[in-house]
């Protein structure tokens, strides 16, 4: 039995499957939400500078920093990595992009002049109006890994970031949260939070990252979809693999005129890193004119500081009226299967039951809402790649469970490629490895594993690790 996978264009179909990518487009709501649940306010597996921690910010509604709906990472002067699905249907006036801890109170926020969207995999490059080192001189771009990953990879520990949904409402803002790498594909990375921890709604776009043995930490990929619980597994675009799209882009944008209104220049005045654009402290508004540092009590107004624009930045305004919400916002919740929701200060309430739905996440951009309940999985989990049930492999093939006795044609089970998945192949495929196959096994702190043909040993006690069972696909490995 032989078996051919035909890879095409990934495209947005739908938003019932919380695996799968989230268009960006919906009229009826604007803005979405996303967070890292389970998180900590300090990367705990890679080594990161403050400059770089503020390298990681998020996609919000034009001229409104606290409409966040997606992450980015800046991995050059004016480029910001992200997921394609946040960007769909949008064009470079219809957002922004902002740094700082909490989008509620932005350092900084600028203009997207142009969006590049990649042709097949859930990957998007926006290029800022202006570079942000301008305002926020501490700013560093983490760079983006160009090292080819391979099954190595399995078994190490990475860090996610984002801004997202962290199912507690007083954590908002940037998180960060340890996560396993636990299968390499061709184009996309997989990690697992155990159920600990994990990326949830609207971490999308944001990074993946490591730090290599030389110290240095790199972007290896951007959150695409994951599983609805946001502590199981995530699937996410790696940046190796797409390097020859990126290249000419991170090119173009080096070489692109400056746009966009530029902030007064602290002068070397007292302002230290405050701008024009300023930001709040309680009901005080703080900025920076001609040099000098100056504030406003909107508090002694009766208004409140927030943000107002990208031309004023923050400054007084008056208080919005009270609602009738409560601590619900417009994106919601589900009582059961009746969706809640406030919307012009008013709560209001949907009953999905009603009309054959459920009440679940449904996007970034419309929250919490009355979806297609998801189809019955008559493969029960079991993918195109397959697995291996003692001398039989189990797949799925067009919604369809099939079986193949590889035992009665006198073939074993064994993973083959990332083409074909696991398969029957013939036994002397295996010569020059005795009893060991390609899941290997553990001697200590040493795993033997057969590769093509040949028998391999690798010492995971040298890189501090043990050997175990990684997973289904890559056996026995370091971890």
């Amino acid at each position: 039995m032989y078996r051919m996978l035909f890879l095409l264009p990934f495209v947005v179909v739908g938003a019932c499957n919380p695996t799968e990518p989230i268009a960006a487009t919906d009229a009826l709501r604007v803005k979405g939400l996303n967070q890292i649940v389970n998180g900590t306010r300090q990367a705990q597996e890679v080594t990161l500078t403050e400059g770089q921690r503020l390298a990681i910010g998020w996609l919000h509604s034009p001229g409104y920093p606290p409409g966040r709906f997606c992450t980015g990472t800046l991995i050059a002067p004016r480029v910001v990595m992200t997921a394609s699905h946040c960007t769909t249907g949008l064009g470079p006036r219809d957002l922004g992009f902002g740094f700082g801890l909490d989008p509620w109170s932005a350092r900084a926020s600028f203009k997207v002049t142009e969006i590049h969207e990649h042709p097949g995999w859930d990957a998007a490059i926006l290029i800022l109006a202006r570079p942000p080192q301008e305002t926020l001189a501490e700013l560093q771009p983490i760079p983006f890994n160009t090292k080819t990953m391979n099954r190595d990879w399995s078994g190490r520990l990475a860090e996610g970031a984002g801004y997202g949904e962290t199912r507690d409402r007083n954590r908002r803002g940037r998180w960060f949260a340890v996560v396993r790498i636990v299968e390499v594909w061709p184009h996309e990375v997989v990690v697992d939070g155990e159920g600990l921890r994990g990326l949830c709604f609207g971490d999308s776009g944001g990074p993946l990252l490591y730090t290599d043995d030389a110290g240095v930490t790199r972007v290896l990929a951007v959150l695409s979809r994951g599983s609805n619980s946001c502590v199981g597994r995530e699937w996410m675009t790696r940046l190796d693999a797409i390097e020859g799209w990126m290249q000419p882009i991170l090119q173009r944008a080096a070489n692109l005129p400056e746009t966009g209104p530029v902030p007064v220049a602290d002068s070397g005045g007292d302002c230290g890193d405050l701008d024009y654009f300023g930001r709040c402290d309680g009901d005080v508004m703080a900025y920076c004119y001609e040099g000098e540092r100056r504030e406003k009590d909107c508090g002694e107004r009766n208004q409140v500081c927030a943000w107002v624009s990208d031309e004023r930045g923050y400054d007084c305004v008056a208080e919005p009226a009270a609602t009738d919400c409560g601590d619900l916002d417009y994106f919601g919740r589900c009582d059961g299967e009746t969706m809640i929701y406030c919307y012009e200060g008013e709560r209001r309430e949907k009953d999905c039951g009603a009309s054959g739905e459920v009440c679940r996440w449904a996007d970034d951009r419309r929250g919490y809402d009355c979806v297609e309940p998801e189809p019955v999985d008559p493969c029960h989990g079991i993918d195109y790649f397959g697995r291996c049930d003692g001398g039989a492999v189990e797949y799925c093939y067009e919604g369809e469970l099939r079986r193949d006795e590889c035992a009665q044609q006198g073939q074993a089970c064994e993973w083959v490629d990332n083409q074909r998945g696991y398969d029957c192949v013939d036994v002397q495929t295996q010569e020059g490895c005795g009893e060991v196959d390609y899941f290997g096994r553990c001697d200590g702190r040493v795993v033997e594993y057969c590769y093509e043909g040949s028998l391999r040993r690798e010492d995971c006690g040298e890189r501090g690790q043990g050997c175990g069972w990684i997973n289904n696909r890559v056996g026995h490995y370091c971890e």
